[in-house]
């Protein structure tokens, strides 16, 4: 997978440069994340292709799994407003396995800026964006934010799941499922 790795070091660069300008908008008031949680519930055709293909999914740490759908909680992050870019740092992570291969994935991040939002996670220890998120919707009541949206399967990640099983299984822009995140203002 090092030779995999190396080609995504273009995705790093992308997923960092996103997290750096979430971080120092112009003029923005930061306001810091305390909590909750953010739950990726995988598509139909996810949790068909996860089940034809003989792959388990564990969470890992604190991360849970519940009738499918993985929820990790939020350590920390900031937002800035007014618009609501910003970086949410997640508790545990993933493992897919189907008996001879595994995949883990761990520290993930969920980065806005301005029109771009992808979820990132660490994979043999680089940062890797794992799916762009559209049709992103979010409710603000008081200090609670809800965000949802559709995951889109990333290149970087495509790329690496076919690397890692041996032949060509995914094609990036796959509909891989929702994503919603409970995040509490301080």
């Amino acid at each position: 997978m090092r030779t995999a790795s190396r080609r995504m070091l273009p995705v790093l660069a992308t997923a960092m440069s996103v997290a750096g300008i979430a971080a120092t908008s112009a003029q923005a008031a930061v306001v810091h994340v305390t909590g909750k949680s953010t739950t990726v519930t995988p598509s139909a055709q996810a949790a068909k292709f996860l089940s034809a293909h003989s792959i388990t999914v564990s969470a890992l740490g604190t991360a849970t799994l519940a009738g499918g759908s993985l929820t990790l909680p939020i350590s920390h992050g900031h937002v800035t407003t007014p618009l609501h870019n910003g970086v949410l740092h997640h508790h545990g992570g993933v493992k897919f396995s189907n008996g001879k291969r595994s995949l883990v994935l761990r520290s993930f991040e969920l980065v806005r800026a301005t029109d771009k939002t992808v979820l990132t996670a660490k994979f043999e220890g680089v940062r890797l964006i794992i799916a762009r998120v559209v049709k992103l919707k979010e409710v603000v009541v008081g200090n609670q934010v809800t965000v949802t949206g559709t995951l889109k399967l990333s290149v970087a990640a495509a790329r690496g799941i076919n690397h890692l099983f041996g032949h060509h299984l995914v094609a990036a822009g796959a509909n891989i499922g929702t994503l919603s995140s409970t995040i509490t203002l301080a």
